[in-house]
């Protein structure tokens, strides 16, 4: 039994097919359920039920997948701490951003994070929060905070605001100005057509959520994946969008307006997390100072 063999038993258990399993493995299928056969014949017992299609675990099996992700876990957590031990040695940061957050302020925060560990890769992995919540491999998360997790411990970084990005053709009637932003009511865009993320980005939801409130559903123009698409199609003059604070610092110009919507302030929290069993190398100590002085 090697380490190769709990990785083939755990994928074939997720595919539940011996043959998807070689091809997300990249192994000849004969060759991984040779080893399968192999491995059966060691403990005395058959892991995998191949009566049913697709395979299923014997209870054996269940109690062999169970101890194989423990192993892989307890193998990986080691080799990073010892990696931290054996400074100079090559080292791995996953860190899940949202699609929309990773090109601000990111770029100016990584470049100085190289500066201090060059010996260090960083793997940006952008998806949906949604998504990213439910990763197990991420060593850290950046984005909104979420208390939900009981197994997660999260670092405030800052708050933002949610401004409406409005065209520079459009007539705003500006009811006043509050920290150097137009306050401007959503309702009065209620025939404007709107720039919206894709279903399942949390702006989209907030989007619905905050026209539903003045009566009416936002007339959709233009549905995009990154708010930097979006904020180009409002410079445009397609239509409006909502637009983070932190964007509007850090990568918005001066084409479009950014207004702060009148009675529905919308504050997030912005916050670093990460999971409370996994080893926190310095590496990802180093990254998350640099993100609360920065941020």
């Amino acid at each position: 039994m090697n380490w190769n063999t709990l990785n083939y038993v755990i994928e074939i258990a997720e595919q539940g097919s011996f043959s998807k399993a070689a091809q997300k493995l990249y192994v000849a299928q004969p060759s991984l359920s040779q080893s399968i056969k192999a491995l059966e014949k060691e403990i005395g017992t058959p892991i995998f039920d191949r009566s049913k299609s697709p395979v299923t675990l014997t209870y054996a099996g269940e109690l062999f997948v169970r101890w194989a992700k423990d192993t892989l876990y307890s193998r990986e957590e080691t080799i990073r701490q010892i990696s931290d031990v054996g400074g100079g040695v090559k080292t791995r940061l996953i860190v899940g951003v949202s699609f929309s957050r990773s090109a601000y302020p990111f770029p100016s925060i990584l470049a100085r994070f190289r500066q201090l560990r060059p010996n260090c890769t960083i793997v940006l992995v952008e998806q949906t929060t949604n998504v990213l919540l439910e990763m197990d491999d991420l060593d850290l998360f950046v984005g909104v905070m979420n208390d939900e997790h009981i197994n997660t411990t999260s670092v405030m970084l800052t708050e933002e605001r949610i401004l409406l990005a409005v065209p520079k053709c459009y007539q705003l009637e500006i009811k006043r100005y509050q920290d150097g932003f137009p306050v401007v009511n959503i309702s009065d865009f209620s025939k404007k057509p709107f720039i919206v993320l894709s279903e399942g980005q949390m702006l989209r939801k907030m989007c619905t959520s905050l026209c539903a409130r003045e009566g009416f559903y936002p007339e959709i123009a233009l549905e995009c994946r990154s708010i930097q698409t979006a904020n180009a199609m409002v410079e445009a003059g397609i239509g409006v969008t909502l637009a983070p604070e932190l964007f509007v610092k850090h990568s918005a110009g001066d084409r479009a307006n950014y207004c702060i919507i009148e009675n529905q302030a919308v504050v997030r929290k912005i916050a670093v997390s990460y999971r409370n069993d996994r080893y926190l190398t310095q590496d990802a100590r180093i990254l998350i100072d640099l993100l609360k002085e920065m941020i």
